[in-house]
């Protein structure tokens, strides 16, 4: 697993060896909106000799959209039109920011039929800012992820699988319905071009109604593979 996985699949990072610190920027909309990740995850441990070697992952996650201009009318009572142009008051920011560690483990001693299975979870604490109003609250995801030989995977993400609360500061609650991903990733060597070809779609639903809606998404990667 790399070092986005504890937002990805937490599963994933039952295959990390080694420790790492992890730093994404990008921006969307012209730099509208920002978002900004940082993880750290530690080496694998081990509760004791029985047990199998598990990381533990924390995280850091910003998505904001800075600089919202906030307008005032002259008139309170006057409807905004070409003759009453609002005035920029004030400028806002809204966002979330999240708090996160994650741990994952092989769960194959549960039986024969979960063997090459991965089980992960993140906790997470969740504070959103939404102009001049706040509200935190706990989430859980809860990843699975399988190898299905040596180049395919399988990775299934349910995002606040307990129906993450919001609490607000203004006494209204905000309850955040689960959301279920599965993923499918093929990774072909390309050996012409010393790299290796990945393919990757995923689907997601939020849950909230009877019959999921899935919308799907399909990711085509290049790495390199050349060693010197």
């Amino acid at each position: 697993g790399s070092g986005t996985a504890v937002y990805w699949n937490p599963a994933l990072l039952a295959n990390k060896k080694d420790h790492g610190v992890h730093f994404q920027h990008n921006e969307s909309f012209e730099g509208l909106l920002k978002h900004d990740f940082l993880s750290y995850c530690g080496s694998p441990y081990s509760i004791n000799q029985s047990s199998s070697q598990s990381p533990l992952s924390f995280y850091i996650q910003l998505n904001r959209v800075p600089d919202i201009p906030i307008s005032d009318n002259l008139d309170g009572g006057e409807s905004f039109d070409v003759g009453a142009i609002p005035l920029i008051d004030r400028y806002a920011t809204a966002g979330d920011l999240v708090f996160g560690a994650a741990t994952a483990f092989k769960i194959d001693r549960w039986g024969q039929h979960w063997q090459e299975w991965s089980l992960g979870f993140a906790l997470k604490l969740i504070h959103r800012n939404l102009y001049d109003v706040k509200g935190t609250g706990f989430g859980l995801d809860l990843g699975l992820h399988r190898k299905l030989g040596n180049r395919a995977e399988l990775g299934i993400i349910c995002r606040d699988v307990t129906s993450t609360l919001l609490f607000w500061d203004d006494g209204q609650v905000q309850q955040i319905l689960p959301e279920l991903g599965i993923g499918l990733a093929w990774h072909q060597p390309w050996e012409a071009m010393l790299s290796e070809v990945d393919l990757e779609i995923d689907l997601y639903s939020d849950l909230a109604g009877k019959t999921p809606d899935f919308e799907g998404k399909l990711f085509l990667t290049f790495s390199n593979s050349a060693t010197a």
